[in-house]
């Protein structure tokens, strides 16, 4: 007499361990699998199926595992990947000297003609003290391309300035007084006894990064 019994339960499916998350631009994925073992027929076969999983674009990935007996007993199992970007981007910036001698001699005729009373000697030193410089500024994002950057020009006793990349500025250090004008050359004059710059950056996904520099005399 024999006694038949039916095999109905299930593979038990144990997934490998893995974070549950990628910083987007930042991290790699590698599949970490899964092991799966039957009462009755000892380990069996693990399929992948599902969302390919993409660590340069946030989003959440669902990946499905499925194992089957002999007896056609199926389980399944769903591992969740969230790629998600939480670093905000990174703003560099530069400042290249110039030295001009042109735009410095058509200046100073400017300066004579708003304040002749001014001493011609100290004119010349106040010239000497001039800082001319282009600024120039840049933000990276590991993750997004789409970034919206501002840059701003903060003199001490003046409204900040908007500018853009690649503006030229003629800084005159002015312990009183601070005045701001747009030269014909299309360079900025500032006169001022401080000034910095700040430029911020903002990715698609509302990360911010902000970078403040004073700019010395």
């Amino acid at each position: 007499l024999f006694k038949l019994t039916l095999d109905s339960t299930p593979p038990v499916i144990s997934l490998n361990p893995f974070s549950g998350g990628l910083e987007c631009g930042l991290e790699l994925w590698t599949e970490p699998g899964a092991t799966a073992f039957d009462a009755v027929d000892g380990f069996v076969d693990v399929s992948i199926n599902g969302d390919t999983v993409n660590p340069a674009v946030p989003g959440v990935y669902s990946i499905t595992y499925t194992a089957t007996d002999d007896a056609g007993n199926s389980a399944h199992e769903i591992r969740t990947i969230q790629v998600r970007d939480t670093k905000a981007p990174i703003v560099s910036t530069r400042f290249d000297l110039i030295d001009s001698d042109d735009i410095k001699e058509k200046d100073k005729e400017k300066d004579k003609e708003k304040d002749k009373e001014k001493d011609k000697e100290k004119d010349k030193e106040k010239d000497k003290d001039d800082l001319l410089v282009i600024v120039n500024y840049d933000a990276v994002d590991a993750c997004d391309n789409d970034i919206e950057t501002q840059a701003d020009l903060m003199p001490v006793g003046c409204d900040n300035i908007n500018i853009s990349p690649g503006q030229i500025i003629k800084y005159e250090y002015d312990a009183e007084h601070c005045e701001v004008e747009k030269s014909s050359h299309g360079y900025l004059k500032i006169q001022t006894q401080g000034l910095s710059l700040k430029v911020t950056a903002t990715d698609s996904y509302g990360n911010t990064g902000i970078k403040v520099l004073l700019i010395k005399h």
